[in-house]
Order: structure tokens, then C-alpha cells, then sequence
């Protein structure tokens, strides 16, 4: 059975970030989920911190990302929420990962997330590096046809995937840096 991970809003807001972990679930390496909560959080980020946007490219970008990924949506009810034992603030993500069974929860907040609040649902909360690193160990060939596809979409402005990781380097460097001694070495 594949391994199902929440993406953090954190994780979805950048783009290069959130377009690697759609293109790598795409491939099938582990199943990603998120909450209409969690995409709110992106859109008002996005509203709040790039005044170039306009509310219908957020929207169109968020309405993408599920396109994309049809089963990643996950809606925690009231209830569930309400027995997060995490940050007040972050407990629809953990109920997002609760109820969709899944084994990590991705964002770079980690401290929102102790650990003896996820131990009851078996969620293991890592940053975006340690599980993109994880998605190498797994497979490094897929996860360079998800950087060739990616490269392959970028139209403006192109970009080949050579500057997609070192784009990417900057939020998951360790993994980057795997994939490339991983790539070379073969």
C-alpha cells in the first residue's frame, strides 16, 4: 500500500514546493492529501503576500491543485478538529491527517505538531526535506521524471530541470542534494 502524507499549507504555498509534491503523488510515490482549511490558508497567504496576484489566479491556482489530485481533499468534521491535542491553530491539519490514515504529515512548522499529539493517529510529522528525501531513497528515477515533467510545463519563464532542483535546493536542499549524487552515481 502506498504511504499517504498531508501537505502542510506552508508547503503548498510556494510553488516550486507544491508542484513537486503534486508531481511526485502523481507518479505514485505516496498519496498527498490536504483540506479545503489547508488551501484556504494558501489563498489567503498568497492574497495577503503577493499584491501581483489577483484573487482569480489564487483561485485558479488552488482549483488546479485539485484538479490535479481529485482524492486529495480531505474534510475533517468539527469534532475530530476539536480533539487535536497539537496547536489550536494547526489542529485541522492534523485531523486532515487523521482522517485520511496518513503516515506524515509534510509542513516546515514542526513544532505545531508534538509529538504526543500525533502518536494516537500513527502521523510521523517531518519537514518538506526529510520527506522529499525519503521519496529519493525510494526512488530517484521517479522523482527525476517529476522534476523532467515539471521543467517540461514551465513556460514562463522555461526552465530546464537542472534550474528546477536548484530552485528546489532552496527549500529541500538535503534531498537535492541526494537526487544529484543519486543521478550522477548511476
Amino acid at each position: 500500500m502506498t504511504v499517504a502524507a498531508v501537505l502542510d499549507a506552508n508547503v503548498l504555498y510556494p510553488i516550486a514546493l507544491a508542484d513537486f509534491f503534486i508531481s511526485t503523488a502523481g507518479l505514485g510515490l505516496y498519496r498527498a492529501h490536504w483540506s479545503p482549511q489547508i488551501l484556504n490558508e494558501v489563498g489567503r497567504n498568497l492574497a495577503a503576500n503577493r499584491p501581483d496576484l489577483t484573487s482569480e489566479q489564487i483561485a485558479y491556482r488552488l482549483a488546479a491543485m485539485d484538479r490535479a489530485m481529485p482524492s486529495a481533499s480531505v474534510e475533517p468534521p468539527g469534532e475530530l478538529i476539536d480533539q487535536m491535542g497539537n496547536h489550536p491553530k494547526d489542529r485541522h491539519v492534523l485531523a486532515a491527517a487523521a482522517l485520511a490514515d496518513a503516515g506524515f504529515l509534510v509542513t516546515f512548522n514542526l513544532r505545531d505538531f508534538p509529538a504526543n499529539a500525533c502518536r494516537p493517529y500513527d502521523v510521523l510529522v517531518v519537514s518538506p526535506d526529510v520527506f522529499a528525501g525519503r521519496l529519493v531513497g525510494n526512488d530517484p528515477v521517479l522523482v527525476g521524471t517529476a522534476i523532467d515533467e515539471m521543467a517540461s510545463r514551465r513556460r514562463r519563464p522555461p526552465a530546464s530541470p537542472g534550474e528546477i532542483m536548484s530552485h528546489l535546493a532552496r527549500s529541500i536542499p538535503d534531498a537535492i542534494r541526494r537526487l544529484e549524487k543519486t543521478t550522477r552515481s548511476s
